[in-house]
């Protein structure tokens, strides 16, 4: 049970009253402390520590990056004029996709990382974008690491910056299946490829709801680099389903059944594929 609550106003402090409670959690908009599948429950949380007033918040362009601070909420990124362009408005539809307008006023774009669900919205774009995060894990100690590093890590340390680098010529969809608008993704699939003259120089492909956590799969990209696609996609989804199928273990649950999950992530990688294509200019 909560029973105490601290309002820091500096990232020192924050990670000071941390320091000296660990078992405490932080907390910014609010809205997964009590959801179920919070890597600690309400219950089990005698402590917050709330990040509202340490100013992590707005966004930035620098010369290379994109600056997003950790307790921007999602209605913040939809409305961000700096998020119009491609491909950074795909952060506008992957918060869009959060569909309660009450949640996107208060759900943070760092909560949404750290409590770390398998149905993230954001999770799958930011490591589709090679986003970084500047993370602290005392007062003294501050390093960066990947969105696919910090989520593996058992212990979530505090962010206090995400950072998105500038891609030429990169394309991103971000395909879902939902039971209703208003649910979360039961399968969540988030593919990045850089094109040039019709060839796949680079990819990236994320996917939520097959594991216990978002995961890149790695094999698949590899799998797209160096294909050429015009004329030839048709041929390429077949096999890119094919080898999908041999990288994802989901599971049955109350959601679905395991193959039916697999069914879903395979047609839904090959929308994404087909999407990301048009935006590309790729001849079918």
């Amino acid at each position: 049970m909560i029973q105490e609550y601290y309002i820091p106003t500096t990232v020192a402090d924050a990670l000071r009253i941390k320091a000296d409670q660990p078992h405490y959690s932080f907390i910014a908009g609010g809205t997964e402390i009590n959801a179920r599948g919070y890597p600690k429950t309400a219950q089990h949380i005698s402590g917050l520590i709330s990040i509202a007033r340490l100013g992590l918040t707005g966004i930035k362009k620098e010369e290379k990056n994109l600056i997003i601070y950790p307790a921007v909420t999602l209605q913040e990124l939809i409305d961000s004029p700096l998020l119009n362009e491609e491909p950074f408005n795909m952060l506008k539809t992957a918060a869009s996709n959060v569909k309660n307008r009450h949640i996107r006023n208060m759900a943070t774009i760092g909560g949404n990382i750290a409590a770390c669900k398998s149905c993230s919205d954001m999770i799958p774009i930011l490591m589709a974008m090679d986003a970084t995060l500047e993370v602290y894990s005392s007062e003294d100690v501050k390093h960066e690491e990947s969105v696919l590093e910090h989520i593996r890590k058992k212990e979530k340390y505090l962010i206090t910056k995400i950072t998105i680098p500038f891609r030429k010529d990169f394309h991103i969809a971000i395909c879902r299946y939902t039971r209703t608008s208003n649910d979360l993704a039961l399968i969540n699939v988030c593919l990045g490829i850089e094109l040039e003259g019709g060839i796949c120089k680079d990819a990236r492909l994320a996917l939520g709801g097959v594991a216990a956590t978002p995961l890149r799969i790695m094999e698949i990209e590899k799998f797209l680099i160096g294909e050429e696609f015009n004329g030839k996609l048709h041929q390429y989804a077949q096999k890119l389903r094919e080898h999908l199928e041999k990288q994802i273990h989901p599971i049955d649950d109350i959601r679905g059944k395991a193959w039916f999950k697999k069914e879903l992530a395979g047609g839904l990688v090959i929308q994404a594929l087909y999407e990301v294509a048009q935006k590309g200019g790729i001849i079918l």
